[in-house]
Parts: structure tokens; C-alpha cells; sequence
């Protein structure tokens, strides 16, 4: 299945958290649930899904009502689709998921796998129907998702040779006309059933006529020029009674000029990912810097602190940056996920046919640029961080990474995700990109909580009160964590304001250029821990920095709130 969620705006987040260090580290466990969450993210980061989906189950059970409950069922469902292999499973433990946590980050997307499954495990049309209407009833603010669960349901019903196939298709393009992508699907699927149910091949090529008219730029418009193509060959070879000639293999494809990654490596996955997108908007003669998509993406306003896993925050994005920023720059998203390497495969040797270079998660690199494909020698080559040099990679070891790639995203990144831009729709003016920036940056500081975590002021609260606990009593146990915190997590915090100081300038920019400076101050003071010390023992130097750095923390608030209201002046000039 080739699918996007809208959930890709807060599940390739966390993704992006697990590719960032490997890990996912759970300081200062509070319960039986959160040790057991915190062994299965390091069982998930050393790539062992049997004892990582041991402890995810440790999690339900020891605390159904666990924050962290309905996101360890979402990951055990990927656990037993992807590397376990066992989907039904699976589907069992995302069914679980939409029933006993509908409110969960993860119910609309386990609702969708629901209905996924339910096609292609157990060919079940009701399942998939039920799944449908919950999706409808339950989660409608998520056109994007409801829309891909529909043309699971269509899928299901043309699978079946079920007439009804044609009304589901309709109901599509009636529903959710502004869902491209689905609706190009549901054409080509109208043009399946004409062809394949009606044994009409004169409709079902002005169907797939009409998928090219509409739909010119998606991957349905590929697969119909395909398909009106074996059906001419279909009708001529039917009329002279002719066996079909071998299949040519096509000529080695590469695509030119794509600029390479040369930034970002050694910077975290946030700089890793835009390095990447930059590198696309280049190849396409929009040029910004890190600093410029920093703030366009959103990143540069967004705070995010959890002290259950203090290192996500220096890593997520609050919000999909791919569509976030081709969205800035008026550029069509093409981005998609595929069930099977196959099926991968397929689609991104599409994109390149189109002459449109596409970003995938691989590892280790984090991200690489695919820039071309030769079938003879079966390879694909790629533009990694940090190189100017492109690189070749057989298919099966490049589905490998790719598919690697998602597990070190705990789950979280759909297996063989892909982002293309598309055809450029508007030019923005730098005034427009300034005031959508602040836009997004005053609506993320609005924001009190990311994947569960706090955010924005809240999250500010939440390190301020963490310190302060660090500054009476003995050393607790994860004092070293909390040290932690003080030097990348906090330098990609500083990062990001400096980024948004120099993006939108003004009174803006000064009250960021403040920000930072305060941030600074906070990490010198912040606590370390002394060489030698143990748990549990008095250490009067670690107690009094934790103490003064809360003190910064709740001045660096302040001025977080004043930002806020620039931004919101910013926004509406």
C-alpha cells in the first residue's frame, strides 16, 4: 500500500527522534511501565523487535491507562507487520489501539492499518467497511486519512469483484475533492473495474484518459499511461492472436544537477532532514538556507521538554517539514509510504522517471537523495550527508536500508516513505515566507504538548520545576540525564533561535537574539554532574546550578511569551 497520513506530521516526528541518536533514552522512570518503555526503545535502537515488542507489552499490561500505553500498542502493531512478520497480529494490537485509546495521537492511523490489513491479510470487505465508518465518525477534522481509508475500502470491494466498487470510488471524489491523491486513485480504480468487471476496455481507457487529464503530475497518472497501453496491446494482441514479446528493460536513469548534501551532517536529524529538503528546493532554483528553513519549517519557535525522554525534544519537528516547507514555497508534496519492496520500488523509479529526485529515510546516513536507478544492474544511486559524490547501491541492499531506516524511527516512519516535490504552484515573496513563519511559530507556541510531551510555555514549566527538584535533596538517579540536556539538546534550542532571529529581523528578531542570549546563560550555569559522585550523596555545587538554572528557565519563559506576542503582530501585517 502507498500511502501519507496526515498523522506524517506528528509520526514522522517521533521517527525523526529515533534516527536522530539511535535511541531513545527514558530518564527518571516513575513506574513499572515507563522501565518497561524504556528498555523497548534501547531493544528498538539495537535492532531487536522480538524483545523490544516483549517490553512494549510489558507497558500495556503493567498500566492500561499508561500516556505512553496507546503509542507502545501502535509500535507493537509495526513490530509484528514489518520486521516480526506477522500481521494479523498486528492487526489485532491496532484494533486494540482505536478501542481502548480512541483519543490517542495514534487512533486515526491505527484505524487506517485496521482497515489496511483487514483488505490484504483477511479479505475481509465488512472489516474494512466498519473501519471506514469509524475513521468517518470518529476522526473527520483528517480528510487526508478518512480519504485513504476509503480507497482502502475500494480496493477491497474491486478485489472482491464487488459492483459496488464504482459507488465507493464516486463517494471519493464526492467526499474529498481536495484529496488529489485519492481521487487520482479512485479514477484509476474506476478504470480497474470497467476493464476488469465490465470487460470494457473502451471505458476504461477514457477513465484512465481522464486520470492523465486531471491528475497529470501524481503516480496514478504513471500507472494510467501504463495501463492504456496493455490495453491497446491487449486488444491488438487479442485481434491477431499473438503472444506478448519480452519486456525491454529500460535505459539507466539518472537525474542531473540535483545539488548534494553537504549540510547538516554532524548537526542532529533536524539539520540532517532539511539539508535534505534544501537540497531539493535547489535542484528546483528555490535556494535557502538552513537558518531559512529552520524558521520556515516551523523548528526554529518550537520548545519541546519531556523529562521522560529529555533527548526527543532537541530532535522532533512539531510539524511535517517536507509539506511544511514545500507548502512555503508553493511546491507540490509528493510523498508517500509503500507496503512491500516492490511496491517501493516501483514508485520511486516513478518519481525519477519524472525527473523528480526524492528523499528517503536510509540508513545510517538519516536521509540520502536518490537521483537515479539502472534495472540491468539492478542499483540504485544516491546523494548521501556529507558528500559531494554520489554513490550506487543494489536494490536489495538499498530496500534493506531503507526499510532499516523505519525501524530506527521506533516505528514511528511508515516502511519506504518517499518525498518528491511537485510542480511549483506559486512563487511566495520573502514578506509572505516572514509571515507564515510567524504564523506557525505563534500556533506551536499556542501549542502545550508534542507526542504527549509538554511544549511551548508548559514546556518551559516542565524543566524549570525538573530543575528545581535537582536542587534539594541528594543526587537523584537521573541526574546525569538531566546534565545531558544542558549540552546538544540546549545548543539545538540556541541554534534554533539564533535561526529565527536572523529569518524575520525587526523587533521580532531582537526579542529571539534576547532569547538566545538568555539560553546562553542557562548553559553555563546549567548542572553538572561532579567526576566520581555517586546517587544519593550531598553535592552542594550540582544543587545550587540546578537551582540557578531554574531561575534562568523561568526568565527565558518570560521572554518566550513576549516573543509570542511579535510574532502574532508579525503574522497579521
Amino acid at each position: 500500500m502507498t500511502r501519507w497520513r496526515d498523522v506524517h506530521n506528528r509520526l514522522l516526528s517521533l521517527a525523526l527522534a529515533g534516527l536522530a541518536a539511535g535511541t531513545l533514552l527514558v530518564g527518571g522512570c516513575r513506574s513499572k511501565a515507563d522501565k518497561a518503555y524504556r528498555r523497548a526503545s534501547l531493544f528498538m535502537a539495537e535492532d531487536k523487535p522480538q524483545l523490544a515488542a516483549q517490553e512494549y507489552e510489558q507497558v500495556v499490561k503493567a498500566d492500561p491507562r499508561h500516556p505512553l500505553a496507546g503509542e507502545a500498542l501502535f509500535k507493537l502493531g509495526y513490530l509484528y507487520r514489518v520486521p516480526l512478520g506477522d500481521p494479523k497480529r498486528a492487526l489485532l494490537y491496532y484494533e486494540h489501539l482505536a478501542q481502548q485509546h480512541p483519543r490517542s495521537t495514534f487512533a486515526d492511523d491505527a484505524l487506517l492499518w485496521v482497515a489496511y490489513l483487514s483488505r490484504t491479510e483477511l479479505k475481509n470487505v465488512a472489516m474494512v467497511r466498519a473501519a471506514v465508518a469509524r475513521l468517518e465518525n470518529d476522526h473527520s477534522d483528517n480528510p487526508r486519512t478518512c480519504a485513504r481509508a476509503r480507497v482502502e475500502l475500494a480496493l477491497a470491494l474491486l478485489e472482491a469483484r464487488n459492483p459496488e466498487v464504482k459507488q465507493a470510488c464516486q463517494e471519493i471524489l464526492k467526499r474529498y475533492p481536495d484529496q488529489s491523491r485519492q481521487c487520482a486513485q479512485a479514477q484509476l480504480i474506476l478504470a480497474r473495474a470497467a476493464e476488469t468487471l465490465d470487460r470494457n476496455p473502451a471505458v476504461a481507457i477514457k477513465q484512465l484518459e481522464a486520470v492523465i487529464k486531471k491528475y497529470p503530475d501524481s503516480t496514478s497518472a504513471v500507472e494510467a499511461k501504463q495501463r492504456i497501453g496493455w490495453i491497446y496491446f491487449g486488444v491488438q494482441r487479442a485481434e491477431a492472436g499473438k503472444r506478448p514479446p519480452p519486456t525491454a528493460v529500460p535505459p539507466p536513469k539518472l537525474i542531473s544537477g540535483v545539488p548534494p548534501m553537504t549540510e547538516g551532517s554532524g548537526g542532529g536529524i533536524q539539520l540532517l532532514t532539511l539539508a535534505a529538503l534544501r537540497s531539493l528546493l535547489r535542484h528546483r532554483g528555490t535556494d535557502a538556507d538552513l537558518d531559512t528553513l529552520l524558521a520556515v519549517s516551523g523548528a526554529a519557535f518550537q520548545f519541546v521538554y519531556d523529562r521522560n525522554n529529555r533527548q526527543t525534544g532537541a530532535a522532533v519537528f512539531a510539524a511535517n517539514p517536507f509539506e511544511t516547507v514545500a507548502a512555503a514555497y508553493g511546491y507540490a508534496a509528493l510523498q508517500g509510504s509503500s507496503g512491500t519492496p516492490e511496491e517501493a520500488m516501483l514508485s520511486l523509479c516513478q518519481a525519477l522517471d519524472l525527473n523528480r529526485p526524492a528523499a528517503v529515510p536510509y540508513s545510517p546516513y538519516g536521509w540520502v537523495i536518490v537521483i537515479g536507478y539502472d534495472k540491468k544492474a539492478s542499483q540504485f544511486t544516491y546523494l548521501r550527508p556529507g558528500a559531494a559524490g554520489k554513490r550506487a547501491e543494489r536494490f536489495d541492499e538499498f530496500a534493506r536500508r531503507w526499510k532499516e531506516a523505519a525501524s530506527q524511527g521506533s516505528g514511528a516512519l511508515l516502511p519506504f516513505y518517499q518525498f518528491s516535490l511537485g510542480p511549483q504552484q506559486s512563487k511566495p515573496q520573502q514578506a509572505d515566507l516572514v509571515r507564515g513563519a510567524a504564523a506557525r511559530g505563534r500556533a506551536l507556541l499556542q501549542r502545550t504538548s508534542v507526542f504527549g510531551a509538554p511544549a511551548g510555555l508548559p514546556a518551559y514549566q516542565a524543566l524549570a520545576e525538573d530543575l528545581q527538584a535537582h536542587a534539594s535533596g541528594m543526587l537523584a538517579p537521573d541526574a546525569g540525564d538531566l546534565a545531558a540536556w544542558g549540552g546538544e539538546p540546549l545548543s539545538v534550542q540556541r541554534r534554533a533561535r539564533q535561526a529565527a532571529a536572523a529569518f524575520l529581523g525587526g523587533s521580532a528578531g531582537d526579542a529571539y537574539r534576547r532569547l538566545d542570549e538568555t539560553l546562553a546563560q542557562l548553559q553555563q550555569a546549567f548542572p553538572r554532574v561532579p567526576e566520581g559522585a555517586q546517587v544519593g550523596t550531598s553535592q552542594p555545587e550540582y544543587t545550587r546550578a540546578a537551582g540557578e538554572s531554574a531561575r534562568i528557565v523561568r526568565e527565558a519563559m518570560d521572554l518566550e511569551r513576549a516573543a509570542a506576542d511579535d510574532l502574532a503582530s508579525l503574522a497579521s501585517e
